[in-house]
């Protein structure tokens, strides 16, 4: 699903490819996959070689690039399937995820411009869960989550002096998990860069963060 993905990793089969619609073109990528595994805090962990919990999930996504120059290109995709382990409390969970991307690369003289932005939801079923406080106690929340970003870095490549080397590039994100779980946040931070770039794959660069963050967590409830 691309940057930004909260999803972990999974093994499993996928087909990908491409269609030309005119002077538009579309890409796909389809997969079945063995599944990722709800842990007891509500959190997933990456499905392993084995299937588990003996189930499946899918996943896909759709891009299409609107201009025949193919500088924009625009995604979505998203994730279905259980994710409960047989035997428990919770093995009729689902998982569903979505994704929203986009790619955009373009020259408008002097400046190379690079856009990139995503955005993901991730909804995992209602269960009941243990109470880290007394390790006894069930309680619940709603599972949803969310994460985005958008960065943007510009670039004089038709200058023919220094600053064809420089490279000027913003990035906000934004992250929240479920409140009342125990871990749950939300988090957003900036980042501004300059970078020289000494060949296409090493450069010099310094860049300012900005980050702010609070708790929305479990523990941290008002009684």
């Amino acid at each position: 699903m691309g940057v930004a993905d909260m999803a972990p990793s999974d093994y499993g089969i996928e087909v990908e490819g491409g269609l030309p619609l005119g002077s538009m073109k579309m890409n796909y990528d389809f997969a079945l996959t063995n599944s990722m595994l709800l842990n007891n805090d509500g959190t997933l962990s990456s499905g392993s070689l084995g299937d588990v919990n003996n189930n499946k999930s899918f996943t896909g996504r759709l891009g299409i690039l609107p201009f025949s120059n193919s500088t924009l290109e625009l995604g979505v995709s998203g994730m279905f399937g259980k994710v409960g382990t047989p035997g428990t409390s919770f093995q009729n969970a689902k998982g569903q995820s979505y994704a929203f991307d986009l790619n955009y690369v373009n020259t408008i003289h002097p400046f190379l411009i690079n856009i990139k932005a995503q955005y993901n939801i991730q909804n995992v079923s209602d269960v009941n869960y243990i109470s880290p406080v007394d390790s006894v106690t069930a309680y619940t929340f709603t599972n949803h989550s969310t994460a985005a970003f958008i960065q943007c870095a510009i670039r004089p490549t038709t200058l023919n002096n220094f600053l064809h080397d420089v490279e000027l590039a913003g990035r906000y994100t934004s992250y929240n998990t479920p409140a009342n779980s125990i871990w749950g946040s939300n988090q957003s931070s900036f980042t501004l860069g300059l970078s020289y770039w000494l060949s296409w794959r090493s450069a010099l660069r310094v860049s300012y963060e900005s980050y702010t963050g609070n708790s929305t967590a479990y523990t941290n409830r008002k009684k």
